[in-house]
């Protein structure tokens, strides 16, 4: 990718510079900023662009990243289109992760020389918070798995050898007072003791493990969906605000009391509306709730769409349901993490691309607190 300078176009270009709702900037070879626009300058909370201009951009960028961005911009000078993300600090100390996609700006009087780099910049803050989020749950997830797999196997192992040790004890006991050997039936008493206290550890160890397993196969209780709902977009709403976005969520007559995995839920609706807000810059996010029922389960889904005039928007790759082969654009490992966590409850999420943005169809098992429990609830 690459730009070069067109003067007859420069009203448009002001324009499309002062209201989309990214950052986009110009820097020099030196990496000091240019220009940039009211956006840009709205999340370094700089008041004007003569605070920051002419100011070396390294000033506002965490240090760990200095390598990579001083990397990507020589990259751009030379004629190369780069993509960076990386975390800022603002002039009032607020951090907040970036995304960017840079290309050069080419000299029209001399063909390959790079006289400036123009870049477009996301917030992608609640995204990767909504990564990071749906990452501790998982390897929690693991974790706990992992250790009540280690606790059951262990229990088990130890049960067999310890039923022959003890089994092995009495017939000797029995021995001895067949023989009248009083004085080896105290060592054999003391044996039988001490198998007796160890198998009733392992009969807690194993208890223990058969409780997390119930726990982790659905923890199961009740959450209000409306409230859910306005948790995952209040984690997004400075993107929002900054997107010019519209919220539209339609329940209808569906209840506000369900019963399921609240808390993953939560995750998984977090990750996937931060992901829509991606593609829904000047419009519009609507969110639709229904139930569905197939055999004796129960499902809620969300079936979240997003329209509007996002960069990148039209870009989206397409994601089929087998493999889930998400662009970068969409938040990728955010979603992944989500999709993995709704099909770990029994469910799915599933994206498709439609007409200047996307569709995220969110299935996870869940009843109305006013239904029946299932079969499958109940068991």
């Amino acid at each position: 990718m690459s730009i070069e300078v067109c003067r007859t176009d420069d009203g448009r270009f002001e324009a499309v510079f002062s209201c989309v709702p990214e950052c986009v900037k110009r820097v020099d070879a030196k990496g000091r900023l240019i220009d940039i626009n009211p956006a840009g300058l709205a999340m370094i909370d700089a008041a004007s662009v003569q605070d920051v201009r002419g100011r070396n951009l390294l000033d506002l960028i965490d240090p760990a990243f200095h390598d990579a961005f001083r990397a990507a911009v020589q990259e751009v000078f030379n004629g190369r289109a780069v993509q960076l993300q990386f975390e800022v600090i603002g002039l009032k100390g607020r951090r907040l992760w970036m995304d960017q996609s840079a290309a050069p700006l080419f000299d029209p009087g001399k063909p390959g020389h790079v006289i400036e780099m123009v870049a477009v910049t996301r917030d992608i803050t609640a995204l990767r918070a909504s990564e990071a989020a749906l990452l501790r749950a998982k390897v929690a997830e693991e974790v706990a798995r992992s250790k009540s797999l280690f606790l059951s196997k262990v229990g088990n192992d130890l049960k067999t050898p310890l039923g022959q040790m003890i089994g092995y004890s009495e017939l000797l006991k029995e021995a001895a007072l067949d023989q009248g050997r009083t004085d080896d039936i105290g060592d054999i008493d003391r044996v039988l003791e001490a198998g007796s206290r160890l198998s009733s550890m392992l009969n807690q160890l194993l208890a223990v493990a058969l409780e997390d397993t119930r726990r982790q196969s659905g923890a199961v209780a009740g959450f209000d969906l409306v409230e859910m709902i306005d948790d995952a977009l209040a984690s997004i709403k400075p993107v929002l605000n900054g997107a010019a976005t519209r919220v539209a969520v339609a329940i209808g007559k569906e209840p506000q009391a369900w019963i399921g995995d609240g808390a993953r839920i939560s995750e998984c609706l977090r990750a996937t509306v931060s992901a829509a807000s991606e593609f829904a810059g000047n419009g519009v996010i609507e969110i639709v709730v229904t139930p569905h029922h197939q055999g004796d389960a129960s499902q809620l889904c969300l079936d979240i769409r997003a329209h509007g005039e996002r960069i990148g928007a039209t870009s989206l790759a397409r994601a089929d349901a087998t493999d889930a082969s998400l662009s970068p654009e969409l938040g990728a490992s955010a979603l992944r993490l989500a999709r993995d966590m709704a099909r770990l409850m029994g469910g799915d999420l599933k994206v498709s691309a439609e007409p200047r943005g996307a569709r995220f169809a969110l299935r996870v098992p869940a009843r109305s607190a006013s239904s029946k429990p299932s079969i499958v609830d109940a068991a």
